[in-house]
């Protein structure tokens, strides 16, 4: 029971961290993404301006696709730094290079509504706004820590205070057997193999009923 019970303890601890390990890392991924975007404000305000005015030209959304996609044959820069796209909701992804390795391209979901100086604003905001609640977070995190830790040191003592008067308390004659007390408060007794059943006869029956 008391391994039990600090196993609890070291789950709900194990449980906090991770949380706060995930709100770091996003909030690593999004700075990260804002800096990109400030690395590459000419390309993604290029992307931009294609995507709107091919929206504001009534182009359907296959359209643009085909568009894209030709571009992309043809080996337009712009073109293929366009991941999916969300032409409803006005969003478009843009791959971005993290490093000098190409295949290390990171996709940043871009607002092509506004310009690319602002889509990396929002970013930076967004961090703040995590930095903020990753603060909140791990206050609660330590109490819910503390908490656990205390419930589980109180259920260990109480179970070692358990044990320890199990240990001290005196054992009756009776014990030895299998026992029950009735719903009339009589003790019942049987024993435990036939060794015992045969004193139960012998040792105590005889002096119950001579």
């Amino acid at each position: 029971m008391a391994k039990k019970a600090w196993k609890k303890f070291e789950n709900i601890k194990s449980d906090q961290e991770t949380r706060l390990g995930k709100l770091r890392a996003h909030q690593e991924s999004t700075i990260e993404k804002a800096k990109l975007i400030e690395g590459s404000l000419e390309a993604i305000d290029a992307i931009i301006n294609i995507l709107s005015t091919m929206v504001s030209n009534s182009l359907s959304y296959e359209q643009i696709t085909r568009m894209v996609s030709e571009a992309k044959r043809d080996g337009d820069e712009f073109a293929n730094m366009i991941g999916s796209m969300n032409l409803l909701g006005r969003k478009v992804e843009v791959l971005l290079q993290g490093s000098n390795d190409l295949s290390d391209c990171i996709p940043v979901e871009i607002d092509f509504t506004t310009n690319a100086f602002t889509n990396a604003q929002v970013y930076y905001s967004q961090k703040k706004k995590d930095a903020v609640k990753e603060g909140k977070t791990i206050e609660a995190a330590k109490q819910a820590i503390q908490n656990s830790e205390k419930n589980a040191k109180t259920e260990i003592f109480k179970i070692s205070e358990k044990f320890e008067i199990a240990s001290n308390r005196k054992i009756f004659w009776f014990e030895k057997f299998y026992w029950f007390l009735s719903s009339e408060n009589v003790l019942v007794l049987s024993g435990r193999d036939a060794q015992q059943n045969e004193l139960l006869v012998k040792k105590y029956m005889r002096k119950v009923f001579g």
